[in-house]
Order: C-alpha cells, then structure tokens, then sequence
C-alpha cells in the first residue's frame, strides 16, 4: 500500500454545514492518511453573511475562487479574493465575521490541527442552518 494518498474532487466527502449558504466537502481528516490535519473546500453562496463567531483551535483559510469581506474583532473590513489568505489564531480576541460579495460563490480551502475538531463560538446569534 502507497505511503501517499489521492483524493479526487468526486472523492471529497460531504459534511454537514454550520450555516445556510455553504456546501462543506473534506480533503482531508483522521480516517485518511493525515492524522493530525484537517482540511477541505467550502463553497458559500453570493449574499452569505456569517455572524461573528471565533474558532477553538487555529485556522488558515485560503480563497480558491470568489470574492468575501471579514471583519474583524473591531468590525473593520479585510477584503479577500483569489489567492488571498487568512490567519485566526484560536479564541474571542479573533471573533470574525463573513460577508460573501459579487455575483460567484466563494470556494474557501479550510486546514487546522487535528486530530480534534475546530469548534464555533458565536458571538452574534447563529445563522440559521440548511434546511436538511
């Protein structure tokens, strides 16, 4: 058996979404050959707000295709389109908020530490969840 592993774009596994608007495939988590790393492709609607929340564990997010706004901790706008990064250490002092802008979905590729999942806090009331 190869020490490397493959994952096709079919191959992404769905999981659910934590807020209407957005599609979550995963590349990469424990059941594959990565063990301490997770990672995926979120795809969100044009229009998509997502409330002010912060992440237990570091993030990187890295902007595939689309465009977004995250405001930060002081509500002050960071604009990011293809090729843009983003950076959230863990915990309330990096609360962010999203805003999808433009007429194309956002396709966000998502990594943090494992083997433990990234938990959400939000700050603001949560957005609704997809309709199942």
């Amino acid at each position: 058996m190869s020490r490397i592993q493959r994952i096709r774009a079919n191959e992404r596994r769905p999981q659910p979404a934590r807020y209407g608007g957005s599609q979550v495939e995963v590349i990469a988590d424990p059941s594959t050959l990565l063990k301490s790393l997770h990672a995926g492709v979120s795809t969100v609607a044009p229009g998509t707000k997502v409330a002010f929340h912060y992440h237990s564990i570091e993030a990187l997010e890295y902007i595939l295709s689309g465009r977004a706004i995250v405001y930060d901790e002081a509500h002050q706008p960071l604009e990011l389109g293809p090729g843009d990064a983003i950076l959230f250490p863990p915990g309330p002092g990096t609360a962010h908020a999203w805003e999808i802008i433009g007429p194309d979905p956002c396709v966000i590729l998502w990594t943090h530490p494992g083997p433990g999942e990234d938990q959400l806090t939000w700050v603001d009331p949560p957005p609704p969840k997809p309709a199942p």
